[in-house]
């Protein structure tokens, strides 16, 4: 059995109000059942921008990436907005998570632990002070397999 639903949420980056508020269109596609040992699972994610003075939707995307996963929903961890994808470890992996930028849509981090968070504090030449963070994941590449992105024992991910 293949179970199709979708889920659309409003997101604008709290930080930054400027930017335009963005429709996020997610497809889920999930299965049960014996396939051959492998369950479909596939997260499609779309955003779109929001006038918010008319209500309208404009029709192209910002962004928008597929990826295998159970789960998805934006979240944020460690002062980041990020759009996280659970993809179920098979056999002896270990599960694991992707994060994605809900500003472009594209690849920030994947893990098989805990997300961690950097904070630290800036100064401009104008003596302004500003927070900057990063996020750091570990993905242990060897218990994660198939879903490994390199041959090595482990990749760390360094992003703001």
């Amino acid at each position: 059995m293949v179970e199709q639903f979708s889920r659309q949420s409003i997101y604008t980056n709290y930080k930054d109000r400027s930017q335009s508020y963005r429709l996020i269109s997610q497809q889920f596609e999930l299965g049960s059942g014996c396939f051959e040992g492998y369950n479909p699972a596939k997260i499609t994610v779309t955003a779109k921008p929001i006038d918010i003075t008319s209500g309208k939707i404009v029709e192209k995307s910002i962004w928008s990436f597929t990826t295998e996963g159970v789960t998805g929903e934006i979240t944020q961890p460690h002062g980041s907005q990020l759009y996280q994808v659970e993809i179920p470890g098979c056999c002896e992996t270990k599960n694991t998570t992707r994060y994605f930028s809900l500003y472009t849509g594209k690849l920030l981090a994947s893990s098989t632990g805990s997300l961690l968070g950097i904070t630290f504090e800036g100064l401009f030449d104008s003596g302004s002070h500003v927070y900057l963070s990063r996020i750091v994941a570990v993905e242990d590449n060897l218990a994660s397999l198939p879903y490994a992105t390199t041959k090595s024992i482990a990749t760390v991910y360094f992003e703001s």
